[in-house]
């Protein structure tokens, strides 16, 4: 089997036959309802052109016959949801992370910012992870069997004495990097002992510690003094941890219980590459859900506090005991272990430095379409962006602060109090509270709003639909079948921009 992407980097859809195939199986399979028998709702992005809400007019029309068609930006459904009809929405997806201010219900599309640091990048920085271990093999599911019976038993033998010669070998190079320290370490000791023993020798003259060159020799002999107690010090805490290691390396007992089931890898001669690598990415998503955290920002006082734990752990072998805390069991009982830092580093992108995306004039003149922002809104976004989108915001609320604060001023004060947080990467462990507190370093009245679920943060687009649909008011946005095929799919941009 071959897979496709129907979406491009952007989000927006590319490969118009899988998104055909898509929207036949949600149908038959998903909802198992006629599209004739039902308006849609089609819930578009802020980067969308004309021609693509046009394309999607005549698929749904033309090709699944439904009675009528409406057409919202998918920010002011998130708005709706979130329970503000004003406010800065961050979407932080697969493809993209968006801020978009909306005001009364209408997404100001020339001052969205985009950037493409959101889940998929940051999946691509776990597989590196991964990978960069050398340890765990990604199998899915139908890439290996279980072997049982003698098979089973030779494997697991095998096993056990590569864990054995790994632990052996582990506590041998630490033994003698530990040696070499103490004897580098006694060897300074011995050195600045000899220079302070010879600055003793030479007696001040007429009782001044810094008259000429015996006030020089004191000097000396006080650095070396220093020097020596130093060297002294520095010389017992590598004989200690000397003492200390046969706990720092992952015992031999640790190790076999990490050691996952015997398996066959299988070699199915009809699996694409393309399959192969669908299978791994979800493998990988799962990890990124599971393990990957944003870390919150210390004081200066609580980072030294945490490096000293960190050092006196490394110190007394439990280092290891504590990344082991934060592990991921994958399908053939591989452990992915990201504890520690590790946990951070995916995560940490997204308060990073975020280049802007291109603008949409920009964006889509490649591929013909027209942008939906007014040419005079779309030309000003592109002076102040630049045509290449090569400018940057600083992290997630940079993002925020740079949409909002391009609004006019007279918004700010609504747009600061709903600032709605959505998109599947959002529910990334601490993004809430990191982003919060700092928006609220910026401004006391800042309120980020967000669904407390899993499932309802990342629907939220689905859910503001809900909503709007029950508006008296919304039921004048439907698009007829009839008025599709008396004016054509030009009728459609009477949905709003």
């Amino acid at each position: 089997m071959e897979m496709s992407p129907a979406f491009d980097q952007d989000g927006l859809i590319a490969n118009w036959d899988a998104y055909e195939s898509i929207l036949s199986h949600a149908y038959s399979v998903g909802v198992q309802a006629s599209s004739e028998d039902y308006g849609v709702m089609y819930a578009e992005p802020t980067h969308a052109c004309v021609r693509q809400r046009e394309r999607i007019g005549e698929l749904l029309f033309e090709k699944h016959a439904v009675p009528a068609l409406a057409v919202s930006p998918a920010v002011v459904l998130a708005a709706y949801a979130n329970g503000r009809h004003t406010g800065v929405v961050l979407d932080v997806g697969d493809a993209t992370t968006t801020a978009a201010p909306v005001l009364d219900g209408t997404v100001a599309r020339s001052l969205v910012l985009r950037t493409r640091v959101a889940g998929r990048s940051l999946s691509e920085a776990v597989a590196t992870q991964v990978a960069a271990e050398g340890k765990v093999p990604l199998r899915p599911l139908w890439a290996y069997r279980r072997l049982t019976g003698e098979a089973a038993s030779a494997a697991a033998a095998k096993q056990r004495a590569a864990a054995e010669a790994e632990a052996k070998a582990e506590a041998a190079a630490l033994t003698a990097a530990a040696d070499e320290a103490a004897a580098k370490a006694a060897a300074a000791a011995a050195a600045a002992e000899a220079a302070a023993e010879h600055g003793d020798e030479i007696t001040p003259v007429n009782g001044g510690a810094n008259d000429g060159p015996a006030g020089d020799a004191a000097s000396a002999a006080a650095a070396a003094a220093a020097a020596s107690a130093t060297a002294a010090t520095t010389a017992a805490a590598a004989a200690a941890a000397a003492r200390r290691l046969p706990t720092a390396p992952a015992t031999l007992a640790r190790r076999l219980a990490r050691l996952p089931p015997p398996v066959e890898e299988l070699h199915l001669p009809g699996t694409t590459r393309t399959y192969a690598a669908f299978a791994r990415l979800r493998l990988v998503e799962s990890i990124k859900e599971a393990l990957c955290r944003v870390e919150e920002p210390l004081s200066a006082a609580a980072a030294a506090a945490a490096a000293s734990a960190a050092a006196a752990g490394a110190m007394d072998g439990d280092g290891d005991e504590d990344a082991s805390d934060v592990q991921f069991t994958l399908p053939d009982g591989n452990v992915v272990d990201l504890g520690g830092a590790r946990q951070f580093a995916a995560a940490g992108a997204l308060f990073g430095r975020l280049p802007h995306a291109a603008p949409p004039r920009a964006a889509l003149a490649s591929a013909g379409g027209i942008s939906f922002a007014a040419p005079a809104a779309a030309a000003a976004h592109a002076a102040a962006y630049g045509a290449a989108g090569t400018t940057a915001s600083a992290g997630l609320s940079g993002l925020v602060l740079d949409a909002l604060r391009s609004a006019e001023p007279g918004t700010h004060k609504d747009l600061w109090a709903g600032i709605c947080l959505t998109g599947g990467t959002s529910n990334l462990g601490g993004l809430f509270e990191r982003l919060s507190g700092e928006l609220m370093g910026h401004h006391f009245r800042a309120r980020v709003l967000a669904a407390s679920g899993v499932p309802e943060r990342r629907f939220c687009t689905w859910t503001g639909g809900s909503i709007l649909a029950t508006f008296t008011d919304f039921q004048k946005m439907w698009v007829s079948k009839a008025d599709y095929e008396e004016h054509g799919p030009s009728v459609l941009h009477r949905c709003g921009p």
